[in-house]
């Protein structure tokens, strides 16, 4: 949703700028762009520049945010002005912003549904915990962004979890559990070729397992290094990563943090 902060100068008539403010939002609800206004600058996800003489307020309204500045505008009342004006100035300090117009021209309206999207988007992004559970593995000598890299570039905080704590997990791992997850994966099979039952008993412990790890760090979602399992216990993290995932809930191998973060990006 986009939660419009309204900037207008004090030159203008106060009934002027009101009328403006219902057209507006008239348009966006004819769009279908779901938005609010906020009742102040720190609620709001966006800039609606009514009118001109707005600048310093906008500058004041976005200092110290590092999210990307969505400015609104419109054709009247110097309000494109004011909007070219306010971005430029925030490219000058090194911070980024685009502007979208609020006009009749084709695919306008879209653009601005998928700006509320993404907004939306990176919102929930920074009250995500990604869970690092082991180290990424040793060959991912490009794929190591650090936790403040991370939570810099896409919002998340990570949560490193250390393998140990899986190690124990699978160890006290519920039968019931295990057995409700084995018993998915055999009966929604059409035939098993390979893994005997006892593989098929020790991936479904790690998949009780790795669940429980998730609920209890309250993490939204995780990567394991998985070639310790491998090596430690003959068995792998696939079904219970597929679980996940069956879950809604990205799960990656390798502790490989890109594999979940990287088809995010900036404006």
């Amino acid at each position: 949703m986009l939660r419009l902060f309204p900037l207008s100068s004090s030159f203008h008539d106060a009934a002027t700028v009101q009328a403006t403010v219902e057209r507006l939002r008239a348009a966006l609800l004819a769009g279908q762009v779901p938005h609010e206004l906020a009742p102040g600058a720190a609620q709001a996800n966006a800039l609606l520049v009514l009118t001109g003489g707005t600048e310093h307020l906008a500058l004041e309204a976005w200092a110290g945010r590092p999210e990307p500045a969505l400015i609104l505008a419109h054709p009247d009342q110097n309000s494109l002005p004011a909007a070219l004006e306010i971005l430029a100035r925030i490219r000058q300090e090194g911070r980024r912003g685009r502007i979208l117009m609020l006009h009749d021209a084709p695919g306008a309206f879209e653009e601005l549904r998928r700006a509320a999207v993404l907004l939306d988007l990176h919102e929930r992004l920074q009250k995500c915990r990604l869970g690092r559970i082991g180290a990424p593995s040793d060959w991912l000598v490009a794929s190591m962004p650090g936790p403040a890299t991370v939570k810099a570039a896409w919002g998340p905080e990570v949560v490193d979890v250390d393998l140990a704590e899986l190690e124990a997990a699978i160890d006290q791992a519920d039968p019931a559990e295990a057995a409700a997850d084995l018993a998915h994966f055999r009966d929604g099979s059409r035939a098993i070729l390979e893994p005997s039952a006892g593989d098929l008993k020790a991936a479904a412990r790690v998949s009780a397992a790795l669940r429980r790890l998730v609920a209890h760090h309250r993490l939204d979602a995780c990567t394991l290094r998985c070639f310790d399992l491998v090596k430690g216990r003959g068995t792998t993290g696939c079904l219970g990563l597929s679980r996940l995932l069956d879950a809604g809930i990205p799960a990656a191998c390798e502790g490989d943090l890109f594999e979940l973060t990287g088809g995010i990006e900036g404006w």
